[in-house]
């Protein structure tokens, strides 16, 4: 008997484990059977420990060596031909979840792909929050964002703390410490009510002790980076509240490809299927 495992994602956010046995055929062809499932659990940083339920056992008399998928030859599957269209929409979603509307009709006119429905307004709205953010203009991107959604960031506390906290770096590079205090004073205090709060706090602040606060500890804080993860939260954030998927198709095929490969370096190890690398994958 050989097993066979395959992977896929359900909507729960698992990673489902479907397992097979092969039956030989008098033309000397194999048949697969699935035979049972698994369900795992998945984090981006690893994925938990399984367990194999069988709905039935494999038919008597099936002999051979127990194997998994991880046994296959990768090239076994170079000959999948991937339809143009399909990897042009995985494009066309990422462009419009990211409010590169442009760039999507452009890629419209190139290809044909067929545009999804959407909401032109909540992509222009989107956009500006996004550049209101990365401009380090926070308070705007928190004005427009209540107009958008108008109870968002009261449901989402450590979203509008990042926001808040974004407004207060912009004040204390700015030199304007008076105005960054009397801020800090009055929509920052009351988080430091709440535990979870207290640290981040204690880390924003201290930019007030040094004179330039990008040779602090917490120089972090005034990254571009720091910007675009909030910007990108903000953004899934909204997304979700209209009814929109919050990640895109291209984003969860990567993390499919990176939770597996953690799947199957936990059960083979390291020198059998190293770590996925999104960067070294593209360079072919």
């Amino acid at each position: 008997m050989a097993v066979k495992k395959d992977f896929f994602f359900n909507s729960s956010s698992h990673i489902v484990s479907y397992y097979y046995y092969s039956a030989p055929l008098l033309s000397g062809q194999t048949h697969l059977h699935r035979i049972g499932a698994s369900h795992s659990p998945f984090f981006l940083s690893g994925v938990g420990e399984s367990e194999i339920y069988f709905s039935h056992p494999p038919p008597s008399g099936l002999t051979g060596s127990l194997r998994t998928a991880t046994d296959m030859d990768p090239r076994q599957f170079e000959d999948i031909v991937v339809d143009d269209k399909d990897i042009h929409s995985i494009v066309m979603s990422y462009l419009l979840h990211n409010c590169f509307n442009e760039t999507a009709d452009s890629l419209a006119s190139c290809t044909g792909v067929k545009q999804l429905a959407v909401d032109s307004d909540n992509i222009e709205r989107r956009k500006q929050i996004i550049h209101f953010i990365l401009e380090r203009k926070a308070m705007k991107a928190i004005e427009l964002t209540e107009q958008l959604a108008q109870d968002l960031l009261e449901k989402n506390k450590d979203l509008h703390f990042d926001l808040l906290c974004l407004h207060f770096v912009e004040r204390v590079c700015a030199g304007n410490t008076r105005e960054a205090l009397d801020f800090a004073r009055t929509r920052l205090t009351p988080f430091g009510e709440v535990q979870n709060y207290v640290g981040k706090l204690e880390d924003a602040m201290a930019l007030l002790a040094y004179e330039d606060p990008g040779t602090s500890p917490m120089f972090h804080l005034l990254s571009p980076e720091h910007r675009q993860q909030v910007a990108d939260n903000l953004n899934r954030t909204i997304l979700e509240h209209t009814n929109q998927p919050s990640y895109t198709p291209m984003e969860r095929i990567i993390q499919q490809a990176t939770v597996v490969r953690q799947y199957l370096t936990e059960e083979n190890g390291k020198d059998a299927f190293p770590p996925f690398s999104l960067k070294d994958s593209l360079k072919g």
